[in-house]
């Protein structure tokens, strides 16, 4: 890996402290069901947004 690369930002942690924290936020989110929909409405949304997936 170049010098450069190590520049990247992708989003995600870089110290134990910060993958904690976002481990928290995934596990309260998980639990949230506002945050999530069943398949079936997972494909009706895609087939509506990308009707030739029909």
């Amino acid at each position: 890996m170049d010098k450069k690369d190590k520049n990247i930002n992708f989003g995600y942690p870089h110290t134990l402290e910060g993958l904690n924290a976002a481990l928290d936020v995934a596990d309260a989110q998980r639990n949230d069901p506002t945050k999530w929909i069943s398949s079936v409405e997972f494909h009706n949304r895609l087939e509506q947004k990308f009707p030739w997936l029909r």
